[in-house]
Formats: C-alpha cells, sequence, structure tokens
C-alpha cells in the first residue's frame, strides 16, 4: 500500500469514527463514563503494571506515546514516517549553565531552559519539525512557541512548522520544503584521516 493511500485510509477511518462520534453521542457519554469509571481493568495496579511490562518488553511506548503523555497525532506519524527521522527528540541547550539560586529582589527567578522536546527532528543536520494542532493558536500557545523557536535558534537549530491540516492534505508539499531545507543546510564535514589535513 503506498503511503498516499495509507494516509487517505487512515483520513477516512478518522472521519468516519468522528461522525459516527457525532451521530451518537449517548454512546460516546457512556464510552467516556467507562472509561474513567472504576470498572476499567487499567485502573487495577496488577493489570497496569503488567500493560506496561509488556509494552517495554516490546519497546513500544517511546513509540506509541506523542508529547506529554499523550497518543502522537496522526499527522506527525505521517510525517516522520515518511521523512524516517526521530520523533519526540529531546534538544538539550549546548551551553551549561550552573544552577544558581534565583534571587527575586532583582528579578532573575526565571530559570532558562535547559531542553526542548522536538516533534521530529534530524540532529545531525539540526533541523526540528513541529506539526501543531489546533490548540497552538491559543496567543498564549504562540508565544510559548515563540519562545521555544527562539532558543532552539539560538542553540543552532533549524525550525520549521507545519499545522496538522497541511500535512494531512499536502504532504508532498510539507516534503518537498523539508528537504529544501535539509539541501540548504550545511552537513558537518566529516573528520579526515589524511596527514595532508584539509
Amino acid at each position: 500500500m503506498a503511503w498516499t493511500e495509507h494516509r487517505d485510509a487512515m483520513l477516512a477511518s478518522t472521519t468516519a469514527a468522528r461522525a459516527a462520534a457525532k451521530a451518537n453521542p449517548e454512546t460516546v457519554a457512556r464510552m467516556r463514563a467507562w472509561s474513567r469509571s472504576p470498572a476499567n481493568p487499567i485502573y487495577d495496579p496488577i493489570v497496569r503494571a503488567k500493560a506496561v511490562a509488556v509494552a517495554r518488553e516490546r519497546e513500544c511506548l517511546k513509540k506509541i506515546r506523542g508529547g506529554n503523555g499523550a497518543p502522537m497525532p496522526v499527522p506527525q506519524l505521517l510525517l516522520a514516517s515518511r521523512l524516517c527521522w526521530t520523533t519526540e527528540y529531546k534538544a538539550t541547550n549546548p551551553v551549561k549553565q550552573r544552577r544558581k539560586r534565583a534571587d527575586p529582589m532583582r528579578g532573575d527567578n526565571r530559570k532558562s531552559r535547559q531542553f526542548y522536546m522536538l516533534d521530529i527532528a534530524e540532529p545531525t543536520l539540526k533541523i526540528a519539525l513541529e506539526v501543531d494542532g489546533h490548540s497552538h493558536s491559543t496567543k498564549a500557545r504562540r508565544q510559548s512557541d515563540a519562545r521555544k523557536d527562539a532558543a532552539l535558534t539560538a542553540w543552532g537549530w533549524r525550525v520549521l512548522r507545519f499545522t496538522n491540516r497541511r500535512v494531512m492534505t499536502d504532504l508532498e508539499t510539507v516534503v518537498a520544503e523539508v528537504m529544501a531545507c535539509v539541501s540548504s543546510t550545511s552537513r558537518p564535514k566529516p573528520a579526515t584521516t589524511s596527514p595532508m589535513g584539509s
């Protein structure tokens, strides 16, 4: 199955599920109530421990979890699988800062970030891809994203942001933009073993 067919199938199933939920809100309410009730077996500590152990054994915990512990969104999965890049990459501040006690009298009680989680990354080229859903449209979230982009740029990363809708509807153009960024990024020169040097 080609990736476009796979994308279309995933989009159709998501759309069908949403349509079914809207058509029968009683079922949605009943499932939501059951998932939060003590009758749900995942709240049993033994069942939960077994589920975590099996997931760790199969090495799928990192793969099935997205940012903030939520399942990874479909657009992020599609783009990452199309590029074969790392997901949920931890970009760290290259400048190690000493921890100092904050002095509220001087107004320096805000700590600088030592790392950011990236939706999709190519660490060798330092290219970060952020796939943003509707929650990124709020003013506070846009400001937070701008701070994140500024910090990553200062750390030497190139940041590209795409909306979920754009990834789902125009994946080829998104991939072309990413590849243009890759080709314009200077690659690190490999160390030479020649006695003449470079």
